[in-house]
């Protein structure tokens, strides 16, 4: 069930704004990641190069303006007009409509490292998210359980 986002609304600075008109106008941007609401994929520091996209398909991470800011988040579903989209390392949903979405994350930079987000193990693990999240997730927390058991 798809949730209504928790938190204040934050009006769009004028860095959000040029953002946007930049994603309309066909451009590529780059944004710094924040938070850990796509970790283990895209980490806080991060930087996504996000393009302007007209497809939205489940698994793609797309770039959604809500009231609440600018979120990159895994598309889970597209029916109707809605798209849920999802956080990978949470487990609430949230809906958005097609105008929303302003583009797709392309290729993630980490360092030095340069990645695609939907090639190889990542694309495997796109089709995890989007078709048994609660395995993921379940996985996950084995995964840290046994990191501080052996630290």
């Amino acid at each position: 069930m798809a949730k209504e986002p928790e938190g204040e609304f934050q009006p769009l600075n004028p860095d959000s704004a040029d953002l946007l008109s930049r994603l309309r106008a066909g451009e590529s941007v780059w944004l710094k990641a924040r938070g850990a609401s796509m970790s283990p994929l895209i980490r806080g520091g991060d930087v996504l190069e996000i393009v302007p996209s007209l497809r939205i398909k489940p698994g793609m991470i797309a770039l959604v303006n809500t009231p609440w800011g600018l979120r990159c988040h895994r598309v889970v579903s597209v029916a109707d007009g809605k798209i849920v989209l999802r956080g990978d390392s949470l487990e609430d949903e949230e809906q958005v409509v097609r105008e929303q979405v302003l583009g797709e994350v392309r290729t993630v930079w980490r360092g030095k490292k340069r990645f695609s987000p939907y090639s190889g193990a990542w694309w495997l693990y796109g089709i995890l998210q989007t078709r048994a999240p609660r395995v993921v997730h379940g996985l996950r927390k084995v995964w840290r359980w046994r990191r501080r058991q052996f630290k």
